[in-house]
């Protein structure tokens, strides 16, 4: 479900916002801690997935999740903010944005370093491949 969903519509309007889907799933997984199992790492990328699916379909983010069948640490991190993934994908969340305050507070709030975040939005950065038009 994870590889299919970001292909799942041609439709170039939703282009930017798979790959910014996509690219915060990759970023909530690099965030979480390095010790964590491959299965789990797979959980948090479908958080940062997901994380949205309520504004696409124009309904709350809690009634979109739970129609699908997802891990109750997916729900918990995405629609309360708790849970052991809720730190990985509000930090990813911050990193969107343009408040470096925010950042700096995540990061001591959840004990994530500085330079260990910049690190795993480097990892992500650069494994994209980058288009370029002729």
């Amino acid at each position: 479900l994870s590889t299919q969903l970001p292909h799942a519509s041609t439709e170039i309007n939703l282009r930017p916002m798979r790959e910014a889907l996509v690219l915060r799933a990759k970023l909530s997984e690099q965030l979480i801690d390095a010790g964590v199992g491959i299965e789990l790492r797979r959980e948090v990328y479908l958080c940062g997935l997901f994380h949205t699916r309520g504004d696409l379909l124009g309904e709350p983010l809690g009634n979109a999740l739970h129609r699908i069948p997802l891990s109750e640490r997916i729900y918990d991190a995405a629609v309360m903010h708790t849970g052991p993934y809720a730190p990985a994908l509000e930090m990813a969340l911050a990193l969107e944005g343009d408040d470096c305050a925010a950042i700096r507070e995540l990061g001591e709030t959840y004990e994530m370093g500085l330079e260990e975040v910049n690190r795993a939005l480097l990892r992500v950065l650069s494994s994209l491949e980058v288009v370029r038009g002729s």
